[in-house]
């Protein structure tokens, strides 16, 4: 039971970018099948320390990325951050005990075959999201406890790109991954 989602991560080193593959598959879960059996994702991430991103503000997260597969829905974008175990915490999204630390927001991959910036406002990130989906459970605009801080931004420990809720191949080239201010003069490459 469950779903029979599987990825890969792939540097490419010629042509300097990361490259994340494979297929979500979401099941739906029957009655009497385990909790979070069936959340249907392929994910990667790195563990920083990173630099201070805090200049941004409430800025924009900037993704350099191109995709095979734009019309996937389920991209998303994550960030941990004070989190007592990151990776779990990104895993979770502050639904469990110890879970909280990691803010996660959606994107869209424009069509293309060049490299594109995407802009991520950080005030659509979330520290409450559903881990079945991915999707948040609680906004900024519901919560102002569930968005970034500049705080959050200063020691970010954990980035990390899915590809969840949504059936479907996914092909994701990420050339960078960086911040910019609200009023887009100021900037920080995080990776």
């Amino acid at each position: 039971m469950g779903s029979e989602s599987y990825g890969k991560w792939t540097v490419d080193a010629a042509g300097r970018f990361g490259h994340l593959t494979g297929v979500v598959t979401v099941a739906t879960r029957p009655a009497t099948s385990l909790i979070h059996a069936s959340p249907g994702y392929v994910d990667a991430g790195a563990d920083g320390p990173f630099p201070d991103a805090s200049l941004a503000g409430l800025g924009d997260l900037v993704l350099m990325v191109r995709s095979a597969t734009p019309e996937f829905k389920g991209f998303r974008v994550a960030v941990a951050s004070g989190a007592k175990f990151p990776t779990y915490a990104c895993k979770a999204g502050g639904s469990l005990p110890l879970s909280s630390g990691c803010w996660k927001a959606t994107f869209m991959v424009p069509a293309g075959a060049e490299f594109a910036e995407v802009r991520v406002p950080l005030n659509t990130f979330s520290d409450k999201w559903d881990p079945q989906t991915g999707m948040a459970k609680k906004t900024c605009e519901m919560d102002a406890s569930v968005c970034p801080t500049v705080e959050v931004l200063k020691s970010i420990q954990r980035v990390e790109l899915w590809a969840e809720g949504y059936s479907g191949d996914i092909d994701l080239q990420i050339q960078s991954i960086s911040v910019t201010s609200a009023v887009g003069s100021d900037s920080a490459l995080i990776v």
